[in-house]
């Protein structure tokens, strides 16, 4: 019996999951949620048996989360946790089904026991009394799809019917699905926050309808199947490979029927999807969990992008290649943004896109607190800069624009986005008052050729960060500080030729231990070699004079 906790207070729903041992008392907690919102979605993805939800929670109250979500599961139950003074919210909640109330001030782990325990009662004795009604019904062609959809459902979620019973229903319903080689495919909408947004509600229902439908015709046309609407974002198949197909080319034959019908929905549809594929289920009573094993991978659509397949035999953990690329690449995009290199930032990313070694991630949000954690990096550089904060404009984000993210490359180009603006406030700095500090900094510099000045030190001259001065310097002079520290000294050491000096003092002057490096340095700028340059004033002079 599959049960979600929904409570946006920590250690409510810790106490409830630690109270009592309930995997020995036959319950599974799948999932636990702190406001309405996020449960709506988990509720989809989980399809529980028993919810446990508080009344007063931000974005969506609990009242309100019923209300959305106990049509899609009509025999899940539902349990109010409350406080004293929310009776009045408990009487509505009455109104909408809710079997019972839990005090949570007051709860004892018998009592919770108990009530849990009830419900849980109430869920099989109904589920037996509709299974009567099924007997009676199966072969009524008006009630069979809406029968078939409700078992085969129940099924999927773990409903405990033994083999036998299981091929009886199939037989009554006139289902043609033989064990083994049976087989559960979960077809996804992509990018559904998007698609819910901007499909009307009918409109929506018809799309998914056509989904099922597209599935269905394809099923048949391959082989044995059948496709059932899960949930509201999901249609569920079961395909059945006839004996002979299972001694040859099985998965090559369950890739082949995923492909046709994810090109097929995105062809007249329009509508991408993803496809999970089970492991097989050799006997009937392994259905359920081989769906809902198949259904906890579904989300890895978030690594291989949408319109992908995600079958049953490949890996299921993290490869050591894909978390060393994943840390090389936290260091090299933060390394780069705290240097204000932006340019280099922005390459790392759009390579990242194209990375095969990304499609072999596994968790998501894993992946999308690193990135969260990166572009906060980005943000606060705009805010860090002693200069000019009352012109600041703080790039507007929201966290939620990643952390909802259904695919890698949104949070990507999210990340993308937020490093685009920060680029744009940072340079709208290069104004008349940077021209000042320019000015400034070339008179230190040339004021201070014969001692060894630093990035570091030139920043902390102007009261900069060293990440921001050098962008700062690059901006506006088109090379880097050292390069222009290395010119400033090699044009010192000409003045210093020109009135006669000693190479060896020279190079000592501008802080070379040896003169072989101070040539080096020279020739590279010069093209000549300093003991070449004075030749060469020597000669420019004897014509002159001549």
């Amino acid at each position: 019996m599959k049960m979600m906790i929904v409570d946006d207070e920590v250690f409510v729903r810790i106490g409830i999951k630690t109270t009592l041992d309930w995997g020995n008392h036959g319950y599974e907690i799948v999932g636990e949620a702190e406001d309405g919102m996020e449960a709506v979605e988990m509720f989809y993805k989980f399809m529980p048996d028993i919810v446990l939800v508080d009344v007063l929670m931000p974005r969506m109250n609990g009242l309100e989360f019923i209300k959305k979500v106990k049509e899609q599961k009509s025999d899940c139950r539902f349990i109010i946790l409350s406080c004293h003074n929310e009776f009045e919210y408990v009487r509505e909640a009455m109104q909408l089904g809710v079997r019972d109330y839990i005090v949570k001030t007051t709860v004892k782990r018998d009592e919770l026991h108990e009530i849990v325990d009830r419900v849980r009662d109430e869920i099989l004795q109904e589920r037996s009394s509709r299974n009567h009604h099924v007997d009676e019904d199966a072969r009524d062609p008006v009630h069979r799809p809406i029968l078939i959809k409700e078992y085969v459902n129940g099924l999927l979620d773990g409903l405990d019917d033994c083999d036998t019973e299981i091929a009886r229903k199939f037989d009554e319903f006139q289902l043609d699905l033989k064990v083994p080689g049976l087989y559960s495919f979960i077809i996804s909408v992509d990018n559904y926050a998007k698609m819910k947004k901007e499909y009307e509600p009918r409109h929506y229902e018809l799309a998914m309808a056509g989904i099922a439908n597209i599935a269905q015709e394809i099923f048949k046309r391959n082989t044995h199947g059948l496709a059932v609407r899960k949930n509201d974002r999901d249609v569920a198949g079961l395909v059945s490979l006839e004996f002979q197909e299972l001694k040859f080319n099985t998965q090559e034959r369950l890739l082949g029927i995923a492909k046709d019908i994810i090109n097929a929905v995105k062809e007249f549809l329009q509508i991408e999807i993803t496809v999970a594929i089970s492991e097989e289920a050799t006997c009937y009573s392994q259905i359920g969990a081989a769906y809902q094993k198949a259904s906890k991978h579904i989300d890895r659509r978030f690594f291989t992008g949408f319109g992908s397949i995600i079958p049953y035999w490949e890996p299921q953990i993290e490869s050591k290649e894909f978390k060393e690329a994943l840390e090389l690449c936290e260091k090299d995009l933060l390394e780069a943004v705290r240097q204000f290199d932006f340019e280099k930032a922005a390459m790392l990313l759009k390579d990242l896109k194209g990375m095969e070694v990304f499609k072999k991630g596994r968790d998501a949000d894993h992946v999308k607190r690193i990135f969260l954690n990166l572009v906060l990096h980005i943000i606060k550089l705009t805010v860090d800069e002693p200069h000019e904060k009352e012109k600041l404009s703080v790039p507007s984000f929201n966290p939620s624009e990643i952390l909802s993210a259904e695919c890698f490359s949104e949070v990507l180009a999210c990340t993308g986005q937020v490093l685009h603006a920060v680029t744009d406030v940072i340079d709208g700095r290069f104004n008349d008052q940077n021209k000042s500090i320019l000015r400034r900094i070339k008179e230190y510099v040339r004021e201070n050729t014969e001692a060894e000045i630093t990035l570091h030190d030139a920043a902390q001259y102007v009261s900069l960060s060293p990440g921001y001065f050098s962008r700062l310097f690059k901006k506006l002079t088109g090379e880097n500080f050292i390069d222009y520290v290395i010119r400033c000294r090699i044009d010192k050491a000409k003045c210093l030729i020109i009135n006669g000096e000693k190479l060896w003092c020279i190079a000592e002057k501008l802080g070379y231990t040896e003169i072989s490096s101070f040539s080096r340095v020279f020739k590279r700028i010069e093209g000549i070699s300093p003991r070449q340059y004075r030749l060469k004033l020597l000669r420019d002079i004897s014509d002159e004079v001549k």
